[in-house]
């Protein structure tokens, strides 16, 4: 029997939910692909246009996972196999005809709806996933015939505390073959090289990328909160690229003075293994993880990182980096014309570097530079039409720019890229940083030490307000801040519970519960116990009301069958009833009071012990009253 798609709608609900779901971290390509499918499977049903046939969607199945493969090099990655699963769950759909279908496409639910949790720990996304796994038992149900909604219920129910118990008891493992996020880039697009327009682009974005949480007691300057990710060293004028930074031997060494500031981030995965703390850490910690500083004070964990985790710096404003230079951090390609021109002037009129680094906050006050997201497309001579034509650019194109002149001018300089700043949520307390906090700045040797220099900032000459005025429109930043808190509190929840966590919940909780279940058996078998011989006792008082009621019925069908002078034992025992109206005299009401008790007892199912012993006891008494009298 063929069966048509949209016309189930428990499984068209729960699919469309969970595609929609998973489209959110596979490429686009991947979402207009199952979108045309969808589309496609939706105007055959309708008898609009001819179903892609069974051969061809094999073929395109075996297509999608070469196509994957090819991308991704492997299926153990987030994107891959959330790639492969959507792309399959589609060409399903189009493939809908028969129970086998139906079944598999279940599967296939399933496979997505297990998949979604196991990178993200958002909580507004958990109502939507309950929803959709109860769509697919409700499609299981509608399929069998076999599993009524309210006993669906009950299965829901009784399973929910043992996932409970699962998540209390159940040891954290890292599984080694657990997939993990694609390593080459981040989902949320960071990455190690720079390019002209790469942060503008990742800057548009309002993704999440990390929270972090100061003491109470401290005062955090939003505008010095520089979040590094990155370090550049690899120059070619606008561009720039990170030539892999080799692990420092020893640990950074604390400053003797200053003030000392610890901080605490969450991280969201999708970034390979990148972490972004403040310029200013000298110890960057995590439980489960092992953090490795390297060159140019950048921290990395060793292997991706496919969920969310917590880490635990320190820093501190007076934290200096002294490690040297290397020959490489003066080195540059040729410059254009006009830049060239400038880098001789400056040399020629100032012989010391920092007169030369004044010359370079000089021309990056020129007050025709304009700081856009969109400076347009630079041409080959990049440098000079940015320089000295256009002036427009993003902070990539300043940085950029004045690493490579600082380098022509023989100041040894960097490039970093990271986040800048972060917005403050009152209901959570934590600082949020986001993807339009993306940002690239400059280091530069001193002569002892690693300095900071940020020339976008001399480009804005604006100071941001850490909280702005009120306005009309307050209420929908406080809807979202609350929901951003509310999601911050799950997401620590459950880092924080660990096997530590899980530990001390067993040792305080677990003479209890012992108690609390062994009382439970009891109580269990106790009522089993008082319902089974409530049932035996209840079974054989029925049994003797039913066999009454029985012979009752017997003996009138018998009377008819003398009176009829015929067998009447192929009729039921209503329409005998029946029909005995027309002979037995003033027993209408007699007889149809009989074949209320016995519709009630034998068809219906209802019988109260009381009143079907009192009711047979007066039928049983007119039934003698009757054969008296027409005797």
């Amino acid at each position: 029997m063929i069966h048509q798609f949209f016309q189930r709608p428990a499984l068209v609900f729960s699919l469309c939910g969970l595609t929609i779901l998973t489209c959110l971290e596979v490429p686009a390509f991947m979402s207009l692909f199952c979108l045309i499918f969808w589309a496609w499977k939706w105007l055959a049903d309708l008898k609009i246009v001819q179903p892609l046939s069974r051969r061809w969607t094999t073929i395109l199945s075996f297509v999608l996972l070469a196509l994957i493969l090819a991308q991704y090099r492997s299926l153990f990655i987030q994107e891959a196999s959330s790639s492969l699963l959507v792309g399959l769950t589609a060409l399903k759909v189009m493939d809908y005809q028969n129970r086998r279908d139906h079944l598999l496409l279940i599967l296939l639910g399933f496979l997505l709806l297990t998949l979604k949790p196991l990178y993200g720990l958002d909580l507004f996304l958990l109502p939507v996933q309950l929803v959709c796994m109860f769509s697919l038992w409700m499609a299981l149900s509608q399929d069998t015939k076999k599993l009524p909604r309210t006993v669906l219920l009950k299965v829901i129910g009784s399973s929910l505390p043992i996932a409970l118990l699962l998540f209390l008891v159940f040891p954290r493992v890292v599984l080694p073959w657990a997939i993990s996020k694609n390593q080459r880039s981040s989902r949320m697009g960071f990455s190690t090289d720079l390019n002209p327009g790469q942060v503008a682009d990742l800057a548009s974005s309002t993704g999440i990328v990390l929270r972090a949480v100061f003491p109470p007691d401290s005062d955090v300057n939003p505008q010095e909160l520089y979040w590094k990710g990155a370090v550049l060293t690899s120059s070619n004028g606008l561009a720039w690229k990170d030539p892999k930074l080799m692990p420092l031997h020893e640990r950074p060494v604390p400053p003797a003075e200053g003030q000392v500031v610890f901080y605490e981030i969450i991280q969201e995965p999708g970034n390979g293994n990148v972490v972004f703390a403040l310029d200013s850490t000298y110890s960057l910690r995590s439980i489960g993880a092992q953090l490795v500083p390297h060159e140019a004070s950048v921290w990395r964990v060793n292997g991706a990182v496919n969920s969310s985790r917590r880490y635990h710096g320190i820093s501190s404003y007076s934290y200096i980096n002294r490690l040297k230079p290397l020959a490489s951090d003066l080195k540059t390609a040729p410059l254009p014309p006009l830049s060239e021109e400038w880098v001789k002037k400056t040399i020629a009129g100032n012989k010391d570097l920092l007169a030369r680094r004044r010359a370079l906050r000089q021309l990056f006050s020129h007050p025709d530079f304009v700081y856009t997201l969109n400076p347009g497309p630079y041409e080959k001579s990049a440098m000079d039409e940015f320089l000295f034509q256009r002036r427009r650019g993003f902070c990539e194109h300043f940085a950029g720019a004045y690493a490579t002149l600082a380098r022509a001018l023989g100041i040894p300089a960097r490039v970093v890229s990271g986040y800048q700043g972060a917005e403050y949520n009152r209901l959570g307390g934590f600082w949020k940083v986001t993807q339009k906090q993306a940002h690239a700045w400059v280091e530069i040797w001193t002569g002892d030490q690693w300095q900071r220099q940020d020339p976008t900032t001399w480009i804005l000459r604006t100071e941001f307000s850490r909280y702005p005025k009120k306005s009309f429109f307050d209420w929908i930043d406080d809807t979202y801040n609350t929901y951003e808190a509310l999601n911050y509190r799950w997401t620590t929840f459950l880092l924080d519970f660990d096997r530590n966590s899980q530990s001390q919940v067993l040792r305080e909780w677990l003479p209890r519960i012992f108690l609390i279940l062994t009382l439970g058996v009891l109580a269990f078998f106790l009522l089993k116990l008082l319902r089974g011989w409530t049932h035996l006792r209840g079974g054989k008082i029925k049994t003797v009301r039913h066999h009454q009621l029985s012979q009752l019925v017997r003996q009138i069908r018998e009377s008819e069958e003398e009176y009829l002078n015929q067998d009447l034992s192929h009729i039921p025992p209503l329409q005998i009833l029946s029909l005995a109206k027309k002979h037995i005299r003033d027993g209408d009401e007699f007889l149809n009071r009989v074949a209320a008790l016995y519709d009630k007892t034998f068809y219906q199912g209802e019988s109260e012990e009381l009143g079907m012993k009192a009711e047979l006891q007066v039928l049983q008494k007119k039934w003698l009253d009757i054969q008296v009298m027409h005797k």
